[in-house]
């Protein structure tokens, strides 16, 4: 997949009644603040600080995501890869 072409994908043709949107996140874990920082249109830098255990910091970076992003609860948000690495690839979807 390339970086022009990921952004958005819509599983119900061109009128994109279910649209997906991928972002790539960055994660520091064991931050002494947390914050959310977006370096580019689909880039982010997350700081938690939870530990990188147990899906601790997993859990985590998706509640800061919706506290920053999500004006719409129904938002569905996912971790797709790199469940145990700092480097991510997250989901965002229409949860109608």
């Amino acid at each position: 997949m390339s970086s022009a072409d990921f952004l958005f994908e819509s599983r119900y043709g061109f009128l994109g009644i279910l649209v997906t949107m991928y972002i790539r996140v960055s994660v520091r874990t064991d931050a002494g603040v947390e914050f959310v920082r977006q370096e580019s249109d689909n880039t982010y830098l997350i700081a938690v600080r939870a530990p990188a255990e147990r899906g601790l910091a997993n859990k985590r970076v998706i509640e800061l995501l919706r506290e920053n992003m999500a004006t719409d609860k129904r938002l569905i948000m996912r971790i797709v890869s790199g469940h145990h690495s700092p480097h991510k690839l997250i989901s965002i979807e229409d949860g109608k």
